[in-house]
This record gives structure tokens, sequence and C-alpha cells, in this order.
């Protein structure tokens, strides 16, 4: 089940405070972006009986804001594009068990080599995974159960995820 989200638009004073320095400039100039902390919690939802139409929806509020300043933009900025990169990274995992990173990941980089490195092993560990699931529904012996999980071992060490 996949629930939507719907966001709640009353802040709290906290969240207000916030904000209160940048909304004249917001105000000013329509399309302009900003970047911030967010912290959500959990509301409200609904829930579907087996009978009902309609899709599940859970409802956040937004339980504490920070937005960035001026000195600290380009931090955020950063941090933003780590998780982003993280959560979306992919590409695939050729027979020798080298990662090739998708174009479009490969742009979003930016030449940034930390982040290269992180993409590479997450998409390394999430096919291994692929791979080790694949393995597990085999109607392998015992031995080669034993060869496929050493191939795994060997992977993870050329990946630089064991050392």
């Amino acid at each position: 089940m996949t629930a939507k989200v719907k966001l709640s638009a009353n802040l709290n004073s906290a969240g207000n405070s916030a904000l209160d320095d940048v909304v004249p400039r917001l105000y000013n100039h329509l399309g302009m972006r900003i970047i911030g902390v967010v912290e959500f919690t959990a509301a409200e939802r609904n829930e579907i009986g087996p009978e009902e139409e309609g899709d599940p929806w859970v409802k956040l509020r937004v339980s504490g804001i920070e937005i960035a300043r001026d000195d600290n933009e380009h931090r955020l900025r950063e941090a933003f594009r780590a998780l982003k990169v993280s959560r979306t990274a992919y590409g695939t995992l050729t027979e020798d068990f080298d990662v090739s990173l998708a174009d479009r990941l490969m742009k979003d980089l930016g030449g940034d080599l930390a982040l290269g490195e992180a993409a590479r092993m997450r998409t390394g560990v999430v096919e291994l995974s692929h791979y080790a699931q694949q393995a597990a529904h085999a109607d392998l012996t015992i031995e080669g159960l034993r060869k496929e999980l050493a191939t795994i071992a060997g992977a993870l060490y050329k990946l630089g995820v064991l050392q």
C-alpha cells in the first residue's frame, strides 16, 4: 500500500518566526527559492476499509523549520544534493561486479567524488541485494548456496564495502 501525502498548511509559532525575515523577500520576488531544514509530524491519516474506495493518505504537519541564512545556505544545498543522490542513485552491476552509474546521475553528481563514491556503493549494494534475493529463491544445493555467498562477499570486497 502506498499512501498519498497531504501537507498541513498551518505552521506553529516557531515555524512562523523562522520564516518572518524571509517573507518580505519571498513576497517581492515570486519564484525565489529558499532552503531550510524541516521536521514533519504524522498528524492524521485515513483508513480505507475493505469495502471502501479511495486512496489512503497521511497528513504531515510541520513541527519544526529552520531557514538557511546567507552564510550557511551553501552547506544546506550540498546536504540537499547529497540526500537526493543517496535516495536516487541508480545504475547497473556488470558481470565482473563493476558499477556503472546512470548518465543522469553522473550529471547530478557534477564531479563530486565523495558523492560519486557513495552513489557507486549504494548502487552496488542494492544490486547485490537483488542478486542475493534471486539466489535465496533459487533451488540450489548447499554447495551452490555457498558459491553464491562467496560471489556476493567477493563483490562486496570489490565495491570497498568490506575490507
